[in-house]
């Protein structure tokens, strides 16, 4: 994923699960896009990275432990 370092998304996810960029900057988009193209073992690592962290933050399981914890304090 390339994400743009948006409000207060650089603190949400971790460095090592996406690629960040600043916003409105075509060329470090550019340059994400050859990194994954030049570096696949790297562009698959960091996807894996990124699939597990969206697999823990926004599964069910994730959703309830929250509401649980809300509704307890």
């Amino acid at each position: 994923v390339i994400c743009s370092s948006i409000d207060d998304l650089a603190t949400q996810l971790n460095h090592d699960c996406v690629y960040m960029v600043a916003p409105n900057s075509p060329q470090e988009i550019v340059s994400a896009m050859e990194n994954i193209v030049n570096y696949p073992a790297k562009a698959k690592e960091t996807g894996e990275k990124g699939r597990q962290f969206a697999i823990n933050k926004f599964c069910i399981d994730s959703y309830i432990d929250g509401l649980i914890l809300f509704l307890k304090i």
